[in-house]
């Protein structure tokens, strides 16, 4: 469970899909919720 504490953090992707372009851009309200919507794609 995460905290309502307000701390944004913004992630970017970029990358080639099926021969596309592709960009993606999405803000959380924290790291908690950064890391309890994409999981492991966040451990580095």
């Amino acid at each position: 469970m995460c905290s309502a504490e307000y701390q944004p953090v913004t992630v970017s992707s970029v990358g080639v899909w099926d021969d596309h372009f592709v960009l993606s851009l999405r803000t959380f309200t924290n790291n908690c919720e950064l890391t309890k919507t994409l999981g492991a794609v966040t451990a580095f």
